[in-house]
């Protein structure tokens, strides 16, 4: 597959890499069906967000279809829609009892295409607890305007 990867400052590469697989029995393997930039990942190239890992798929702002699930995922099945939460947290410690996850105590990294591979890939792995089900189709959508 591909996927677009930090190199160092202002170098960036579309590079061929494996096929992601579950690996967790809680694993989710995405095909990324979008992906947005933002100021993260402008940060990231120009420098000025410094705890990026060189090396890592950029990207975290997804959606796509789930194509592959881990032997103990239960919410999710291959071709469900989903939207990415890329920022992992324990759901125990104080900051995530206290509504900011994105401090979390426990994580090791910041989040997807910051300090582990993120969606700008032709596939991106989740754990299922950090996936949305998208479940209005766009011609439901459209019924309801």
């Amino acid at each position: 597959m591909k996927s677009l990867k930090f190199n160092s400052n202002w170098s960036v590469s579309i590079t061929e890499t494996p096929e992601l697989n579950c690996i967790e029995p809680d694993d989710v393997v995405i095909d990324v069906g979008v992906c947005g930039i933002c100021g993260t990942d402008v940060g990231i190239i120009s420098g000025d967000y410094s705890v990026a890992v060189e090396g890592v798929t950029l990207g975290h702002e997804t959606s796509g279809i789930v194509s592959k699930i881990g032997s103990g995922v239960t919410l999710f099945k291959p071709g469900d829609r989903v939207v990415v939460n890329p920022t992992y947290s324990c759901g125990v410690c104080r900051m995530c009892n206290i509504g900011n996850p994105n401090h979390c105590e426990a994580k090791a990294g910041t989040e997807a295409g910051v300090s582990y591979d993120g969606a700008f890939a032709t596939q991106y792995r989740s754990k299922q607890k950090f996936l949305l089900k998208l479940h209005v189709t766009a011609s439901h959508y459209r019924q309801h305007l």
